[in-house]
């Protein structure tokens, strides 16, 4: 394996859950900041406070400032409770006219038309020989009984005895009179849900117009009242079925309106009305709002620092980074001493896909040290020994070399701490009669530069490297 290419083709990927766990994981920077941040704004801004406090001019002139807001504030929420206010009295008159409305009730595709046309017959006559010619009454007489039709009789009988004084104006938008004075002709014109309704109304017309027939005659003069044409018939009426839709729309668009009014009227006076800073019991309130976003700026800024070191850091995070970048086994990984878990930790290895089940860490060490012993044994090698090399401290080495030992079935040393071989020339004359070479490395301590730098120290010595072994790893 003396020159066996260890780099991977490798393309930069941030997974977002080791991210997260980073940033959780490292949340005490976090505090700091927060509270560096918190404390910073706070500091600023009672300076601040304190010396406009002291400044009448500009007191004065903030003063003013704040009236005109003040102003401008009450009276648009006075703008708008009105508005509101008006919506709502138009919305309920709508939606009650919809519900009364007895034009709203017919199918436009579905109504009748009841049709009833008079002839006022009054036998005024022109007799030429007469100097003096009679009065022609049949105006006043067609003026009487339009007043009965349209003057509210009639729609007081329409809409029956026990009929409130305003459903006459439902009666009305059913009803269309006319009158033509040079024929003497009176046509009453009346739309219904159905013949059976259309022909009781007539009934209560011609009823009605009888009764006037008195009154006129008595009144005004003899005359005759003739109907010439009496119908009923269905119809189709589209600009009924238009009107139908514009009232259900003025609706639709009038709760529109009093929603956006309301909405807009209760951002307003959630965000309350302008308060007048240069009090102490504004000032305290001013500074606490500053410090509430200077501790949000200082969480932001401090989650944007570890997300930055994270990205450009070149230390080793972790076993599955590694052995994407690296072209070596891992050997296995040794955790750091148990310790008892935080809520938040246990949270960041849930993210980060962190086992953090209790484990031996003696046990993990033994498994390590006699796989790799056996893996020397297959290559049947004459001799057996293995040189620790790695960027960690020789204490670490030496320590993790008598743990391994420590588990051989011989009482031969097979372990030798050697030291990093990129800074130490005794590292690199200690590996004269070894072949096998085991990198020690340190997560978040080691980098991946050094890791090359030594591959290729060793391979350029004709070293045969097993693997890696990684400390102080997150898993447990």
């Amino acid at each position: 394996m003396a020159n066996k290419r260890i780099y991977q083709t490798y393309e930069d990927e941030v997974e977002l859950r080791q991210l997260i766990y980073n940033i959780i994981i490292k949340r005490h920077y976090i505090y700091k900041f927060v509270i560096a941040f918190a404390m910073l704004t706070a500091f600023i801004f009672s300076g601040y406070y304190f010396v406009q406090l002291h400044n009448e001019d500009y007191v004065s002139k903030a003063k003013s400032e704040y009236n005109i807001d003040l102003t401008v504030y009450e009276n648009k929420v006075n703008v708008l409770q009105t508005d509101i206010e008006n919506l709502r009295n138009q919305l309920n008159e709508q939606e009650l006219y919809n519900h009364n409305s007895l034009l709203m009730k017919i199918n436009p595709y579905d109504m009748y038309v009841a049709s009833l046309v008079y002839y006022v017959d009054s036998e005024y006559q022109i007799i030429p020989e007469n100097t003096y010619q009679d009065i022609d009454t049949s105006n006043r007489i067609i003026s009487c009984y339009i007043s009965y039709l349209t003057g509210g009789d009639a729609y007081l009988q329409l809409a029956g005895p026990d009929a409130e004084p305003e459903s006459t104006r439902y009666i009305k938008e059913i009803m269309q009179v006319d009158a033509e004075y040079s024929t003497n002709m009176i046509k009453v014109v009346i739309k219904g849900e159905d013949a059976e309704s259309c022909r009781s109304m007539i009934a209560t017309i011609k009823d009605g117009m009888q009764t006037t027939y008195k009154k006129a005659t008595e009144l005004i003069g003899d005359h005759k009242l003739l109907v010439i044409n009496e119908n009923i018939y269905p119809t189709i009426d589209l600009d009924l079925e238009q009107q139908q839709n514009t009232s259900r729309e003025y609706v639709t668009s009038m709760s529109a309106m009093l929603q956006t009014n309301s909405i807009e009227l209760k951002t307003i006076e959630e965000e309350g009305k302008p308060q007048w800073v240069y009090s102490w019991q504004g000032v305290t309130k001013s500074i606490i709002k500053k410090v509430i976003i200077g501790s949000i700026m200082g969480f932001a800024v401090a989650v944007f620092l570890i997300i930055l070191k994270y990205l450009l850091s070149d230390k080793i995070h972790g076993t599955s980074e590694l052995q994407k970048r690296v072209n070596l086994a891992i050997l296995g990984s040794v955790p750091r001493d148990s310790k008892k878990t935080k809520a938040l930790d246990r949270l960041a290895y849930y993210i980060g896909n962190i086992q953090i089940k209790s484990s031996n860490q003696e046990k993990r060490i033994k498994v390590i040290a006699q796989s790799i012993l056996t893996f020397i044994r297959t290559k049947d090698a004459e001799q057996n020994q293995v040189a620790l090399v790695g960027s960690v401290s020789m204490e670490d080495l030496a320590a993790i070399a008598d743990k391994f030992n420590h588990y051989m079935d011989s009482a031969e040393k097979c372990f030798v701490p050697v030291g990093n071989p990129m800074l130490d020339l005794s590292a690199v004359l200690a590996t004269e009669g070894i072949h096998f070479v085991v990198l020690v490395e340190k997560q978040d301590i080691s980098t991946y530069s050094q890791v090359y730098r030594e591959c290729e120290r060793m391979n350029n010595l004709g070293k045969e490297i097993l693997g890696i072994v990684l400390l102080d790893v997150d898993a447990s």
